[in-house]
């Protein structure tokens, strides 16, 4: 059971729980919620330093990767690098778009834009999602 009152959204319970007890509601505000305090960590984790982003754009989910037996909604991409988080990740999902006909396969499997945890990320300062992609 969690306590709603000291949750602080880190979803940390979901990967230790060894029941499969406990699930993050993935619909409507608590979603975005926690997408949004996922956006929030990275920028308290990575603020004053310097970082390397490395988007391994692969195995593509319906859920985070780390729950088990979540099963695969797209094509494997690549591996997007960058110094800015954002720009990686708006980078990635573009990537995605176009190798599945332009189709947000995100938004069709949770009915929650993909790009929604980027335009936080983008809003409270972590990074900006301009980019210039240069294939190798």
């Amino acid at each position: 059971m969690i306590d709603a009152a000291v949750c602080t959204g880190c979803a940390k319970c979901i990967a230790v729980c060894a029941f499969g007890a406990i699930n993050v509601p993935w619909s409507g505000a608590t979603s975005r919620e926690v997408m949004a305090r996922t956006a929030e960590y990275a920028l308290g984790a990575v603020s004053g330093k310097k970082i390397i982003c490395l988007s391994f754009i692969t195995n593509i989910t319906k859920d985070c990767d780390c729950m088990p037996d979540t099963p695969l909604i797209g094509k494997d991409v690549g591996l997007v690098a960058g110094i800015d988080p954002v720009a990686c990740d708006q980078a990635a999902y573009d990537l995605v778009l176009q190798a599945h006909g332009n189709e947000d396969i995100f938004k069709k499997a949770t009915r929650i834009t993909g790009t929604y945890q980027i335009e936080y990320a983008a809003a409270i300062g972590l990074g900006t999602r301009a980019y210039h992609l240069e294939t190798r």
